[in-house]
């Protein structure tokens, strides 16, 4: 595998080959041999081209490597927080998201389509209203109390089309 460590090292030794042979080639000799010098010196200037471009490339890469680590991190933490969840029907007919742990609670069903999770409030009124904090969203019929309290049903993907 190559690294920066290996790209540094090799533009080093390229400088100093290049170096080099711009001296000898400064130095008094044959016109032939200072043709084959300034074409080997252009060369090594190619190769150090690719050298950089390689570095820049291997760079962006790594970058463009801890981005997606990060993004599939916070894909399986999310995915952890979703099954932590199931969309359930409460006896009032809202669809809220309760928790399958303790502390029992309700969570946003728009919230959690962003993948977010907010708990839902009680508003303490005789209709059972919860809201959230963050959309402003109401949902009445939600039982109080514990969440298993009144008739609640997991709701499938199928009952959600």
């Amino acid at each position: 595998m190559v690294d920066m460590t290996t790209i540094s090292a090799a533009t080093t030794s390229l400088n100093f080959v290049k170096d080099a042979s711009q001296v000898v080639l400064l130095s008094k000799v044959e016109f032939e041999t200072q043709k084959r010098l300034a074409a080997g010196i252009e060369k090594l200037g190619s190769a150090q081209d690719v050298l950089y471009q390689l570095r820049d490339e291997l760079f962006r890469l790594q970058e463009e490597n801890a981005q997606l680590r990060r993004d599939l991190a916070a894909r399986d933490e999310w995915e952890a927080q979703k099954a932590r969840s199931t969309l359930t029907q409460t006896g009032g007919g809202a669809l809220v998201y309760a928790s399958n742990g303790p502390p029992a609670h309700w969570a946003c069903p728009v919230c959690f389509a962003t993948k977010t999770v907010h708990i839902l409030q009680d508003v303490h009124d005789q209709h059972g209203t919860f809201y959230c904090p963050s959309c402003k969203t109401y949902y009445s019929g939600v039982s109080r109390g514990s969440r298993q309290t009144r008739a609640t049903r997991s709701v499938s993907d199928d009952d959600r089309y």
